[in-house]
């Protein structure tokens, strides 16, 4: 008989459920370097789940349509993190967050690297694939994460959206600056 699974954890200062519904037991859960990870039996499991992840915003009144969760499936794994649409069809994110299992790059796009749109955004939820990296920061070393050597990278994805998109300042920041922090919180899958 099905079992239903529920923890709860903690991932970007934001509390969400995680739940899956089978016989198999919850995932393993690790957070490396900032990037939280979860290990699964095989690798079917890891695509079915990363297909189904779920996305909400805390505050539907105030959820940005153009910040999605990276969802990077590798094999069993499943690695999260952050990413905003900076044109129709491409994304930033943190370099960082392709730093697991040391793996090529594009063939993390080839194997189901999705960004996924909260569900109470007003554009709603919307799934878009990986289709190449188009620049990673090299975060290696000493001076890793300064503002030297930026943690970023940009990634193209298979088609456009419609769902706006934020725009880059390359002119650096003034001091005391206040500044808005958009960010979304997995729901959960399952």
């Amino acid at each position: 008989m099905a079992r239903l699974l529920t923890s709860f954890l903690l991932l970007l200062s934001g509390l969400f459920l995680l739940s899956a519904c089978g016989n198999n037991s919850a995932p393993k859960e690790s957070t490396q370097n900032g990037v939280t990870t979860y290990q699964f039996a095989d690798g079917i499991r890891a695509q079915r789940e990363a297909q189904r992840w779920e996305v909400t915003c805390d505050n539907s009144s105030q959820c940005p349509n153009t910040v999605g969760q990276l969802v990077v499936r590798l094999e069993n794994q499943i690695s999260v993190c952050t990413a905003t649409l900076i044109a129709n069809d491409k994304v930033v994110t943190n370099s960082h967050c392709f730093e697991f299992k040391n793996a090529n790059l594009d063939e993390l796009c080839q194997e189901g690297t999705l960004v996924v749109f909260a569900s109470n955004s007003s554009r709603g939820r919307e799934v878009a694939e990986c289709e190449s990296v188009i620049f990673k920061s090299n975060i290696q070393g000493e001076s890793h994460n300064n503002f030297r050597n930026p943690d970023y990278m940009i990634l193209k994805l298979k088609r456009p959206l419609s769902r706006g998109f934020e725009k880059v300042n390359m002119q650096g920041m003034e001091d005391g600056l206040h500044l808005t922090v958009k960010k979304v919180s997995p729901k959960g899958y399952g």
